[in-house]
Order: C-alpha cells, then sequence, then structure tokens
C-alpha cells in the first residue's frame, strides 16, 4: 500500500503528455501552462501560507529557487523537494510566479470558445498530475522510501504510450513493445513488487521536522 500513492502519481505524470497534446490543439503550449500552474497554486495556497510564515529569507530564497527550476528541469527540485512534504506545496505556488508574467496570452474570448473536453484536460493537468500527483509522490516517499518509489517513475513512459494508444489514436510499434517489455523486465529485476522485501521502519513522531 506504501506504494500505491506513488503508482497513482506515475500515472497521472504518464497521461500528462497526452493531455497536454490534446488540449494544446485547441490552446497554445503557454497559455496552457499558464491556467495550470495557476490554478495548481490556488488551489495548493491554503496548505503553503503555514509553510511560508515559518520560513527564513535563507530557505526562502532556497525554496523560490527550487520552485522556479521544478517546471523547467524537474529532476532536480523533486529531488530537493522531497526533503519535506508541506514545503512543495509551497515551492509550486513560489514556481508559479514567474509565469504571472505571462498571463496576459491568456485571451478571455479565446477561452470562452474552449470546448469542454479541453476544460477537462486542463483540469486534470493542474488538479491531477500537477496538485494530486505532488502529493501522492512525496507521501510514498516519506512511507516507502526514495529508493523503492523512484523505480516506478521506469513506469511513466508505458503509462504515456498506453494513454497516447488508447485516447489519441496512436499507432503501437513493435519497437514501442519492446521498451515497455524491457522497462517491465527491469523493474522486475530490480525486486519493487518482490514479496518479503525490507521496508523502511517509520520516522519517529516529530524526527526531521523543520521549524525555519
Amino acid at each position: 500500500m506504501n506504494l500505491a500513492g506513488g503508482l497513482l502519481a506515475v500515472i497521472m505524470w504518464g497521461l500528462a503528455p497526452v493531455a497536454t497534446r490534446a488540449a494544446v490543439a485547441h490552446l497554445a503550449p503557454l497559455p496552457l501552462l499558464v491556467m495550470r500552474l495557476c490554478a495548481a497554486a490556488l488551489v495548493l495556497l491554503p496548505r503553503a501560507v503555514p509553510v511560508f510564515r515559518r520560513l527564513t529569507p535563507r530557505s526562502a530564497g532556497r525554496l523560490a529557487v527550487a520552485g522556479a527550476l521544478g517546471f523547467i528541469g524537474y529532476n532536480l527540485p523533486v529531488t530537493v523537494g522531497l526533503q519535506w512534504l508541506p514545503a512543495t506545496a509551497a515551492s509550486t505556488v513560489v514556481g508559479t510566479v514567474p509565469y504571472l508574467a505571462f498571463v496576459w496570452t491568456l485571451s478571455a474570448p479565446r477561452l470562452a470558445a474552449l470546448p469542454p473536453r479541453v476544460w477537462g484536460e486542463l483540469a486534470f493537468l493542474a488538479l491531477g498530475s500537477t496538485v494530486a500527483g505532488m502529493l501522492l509522490w512525496n507521501r510514498a516517499v516519506l512511507a516507502a522510501g526514495s529508493t523503492r518509489t523512484s523505480m516506478l517513475l521506469f513506469l511513466e513512459p508505458v503509462v504515456s504510450v498506453l494513454g497516447a494508444v488508447a485516447f489519441l489514436g496512436e499507432r503501437l510499434t513493435a519497437a514501442t513493445i519492446a521498451g515497455g517489455l524491457l522497462i517491465l523486465a527491469g523493474l522486475g529485476a530490480a525486486g519493487v513488487a518482490r514479496p518479503g522485501t525490507p521496508r523502511p521502519r517509520p520516522p519517529r513522531p516529530g524526527a526531521g521536522s523543520r521549524n525555519d
């Protein structure tokens, strides 16, 4: 069960490119990104405010850098953000700030003309992939450990391919199937799902808490 949240997060992240590709047919990439991040930031804002109040200027600076890079580099900020769960919500809010400079790209008439399906894709990207995916992933890492949980990331391209075939009608080639089987074989060899794998003991209450 510890890895269930991480697996769900990977599924949502894997489907994010599928939803994005479908949405950009009606909305340009930059406005789509701005709307996605702003919506996610609004949802996470109540969770982030208490974190802001505890931050020192130095910690706030590090969080701002991690949040800004989180949507540019991805891997490094995710690793940094796993150190504390609540702060990841704050980093998403802070990381959204630079994109506010592009709010002018949003056109009210253009948005009003978007079909309901695109709004659904946007809601999935903002609330599912960005908000729920981030929170579920960090909870899984805290519960099961970063080593075991990180192996699930190899499933992300498999989910993306299957989603593209199912929702976009893309063709599934022999090379793609072979690649997916290699990924699954690698995960099996790594023993991610092997029963009896030692699990890390849960941290003591208050362990690793930050007061800055």
